[in-house]
């Protein structure tokens, strides 16, 4: 496994600080809480009338990408 880049690990440790923030934060449930903010960020995008399809398909090929260049 190749080492984590410092672009990687600043964007994950911001990411771990944004669920931490988040007002449904649970420091023992730390998967559901990030999927809450998921899930919220996506009523946020379909308020903003953003195809919610989209954003997920797009999230998840960039994450498949980055997370291949870490391999």
């Amino acid at each position: 496994m190749a080492k984590e880049s410092k672009m990687m690990r600043l964007r994950t440790v911001s990411a771990m600080e944004a669920v931490k923030r988040y007002p449904c934060y649970d420091k023992y449930d730390v998967g559901s809480s990030i999927v809450d903010l998921l899930a919220d960020l996506l009523h946020l995008a379909a308020k903003r009338n953003y195809n919610t399809s989209e954003i997920l398909t797009r999230a998840t090929r960039h994450f498949d990408v980055e997370r291949k260049e870490t391999i």
